[in-house]
């Protein structure tokens, strides 16, 4: 959210939902990097256990969307909320472009920014249809996306 201009300057706090969001984005992908860890040992198998860890997160009775998501849509005109959300996604894909590269993808990087695509939508359907589903759907589509990088 906005704060006023003062002074001619624009300041912006975040606020309500904002606050926290850093610390809940690092416990999240702290929880979803041991989640993956624990379903499969295959670099492959982890980047679909991604969508697994999804599928529990979207089914808690609490899951209210991605802070991120929610932050950025909240407080769109809010350098410090864009900048940590840049941050924060950068963090989640370097996970799945190391996951990539230990399963020999050749674009690792590609893959990676297509896995965070399938990842955003996936919580912004769940969030929109309070229902885990899409986060199969999204394994689907990364399942076809895997196939694809891994057979260039």
């Amino acid at each position: 959210m906005s704060g006023s201009a003062e002074g001619g300057t624009e300041t912006c706090q975040p606020a309500g939902p904002l606050t926290g969001m850093d610390s809940r984005m690092v416990n999240w992908l702290a929880w979803l990097m041991e989640f993956v860890a624990a379903r499969a040992e295959l670099p492959t198998d982890r980047l679909l256990a991604v969508f697994d860890g999804l599928h529990e997160l979207f089914s808690r009775p609490d899951f209210g969307g991605c802070p991120l998501i929610n932050a950025v849509a909240v407080s769109s005109d809010c350098p410090g909320v864009i900048d940590s959300a840049r941050s924060q996604r950068g963090e989640f894909r370097e996970f799945v472009r190391d996951l990539a590269e230990q399963a020999g993808i050749p674009d690792a990087r590609q893959l990676a920014e297509a896995w965070t695509l399938l990842v955003d939508g996936a919580f912004v359907a769940a969030q929109r249809l309070q229902a885990p589903a899409p986060a199969q759907l999204a394994r689907s589509a990364a399942e076809q996306l895997l196939s694809t990088h891994l057979h260039r």
